[in-house]
């Protein structure tokens, strides 16, 4: 049974689902998977570098994207390198634009955004237009 926490943290992607995402498709190998949903984001990442220094800088474009909506060929999967982003509708700046998932730095290309895996943070880099 969940605990209020869990509960919250539900409510919470689902608000920012319904109230604040764009459409986008996901392709991975010639499998195409349309209309879902995700947040735009971008996050300051700090990563270590071979000298010991830290180094800050901001990520390409998040995409925040509930973990049961992150399907290939109808089964729920996890974000791989090289899958294909695509904004197909909700915000006109990015409409038709592809993001390609790559990992940023020592930081693998996504992570759970909250501790009970509901919502995954996928990293990428534009592309140029789809």
């Amino acid at each position: 049974m969940p605990n209020l926490l869990q509960r919250g943290a539900a409510f919470l992607a689902g608000k920012m689902k319904d109230n604040c995402s764009v459409t986008i498709s996901i392709t991975r190998q010639g499998f195409v998977t349309t209309g879902v949903s995700a947040t735009l984001g971008s996050q300051l990442l700090r990563t270590l570098t071979g000298d010991g220094l830290v180094k800050t800088e901001r990520t390409d474009r998040d995409f925040l994207i509930q973990t049961a909506d992150y399907q290939i060929d109808g089964a729920v999967t996890l974000p791989q390198k090289g899958d294909l982003l695509v904004v197909t509708d909700g915000a006109t700046d990015l409409l038709g634009q592809l993001f390609r998932v790559l990992p940023i730095n020592s930081e693998k290309e996504w992570r759970y955004s909250d501790e009970f895996g509901l919502v995954l943070r996928v990293h990428t880099k534009h592309s140029g237009p789809a």
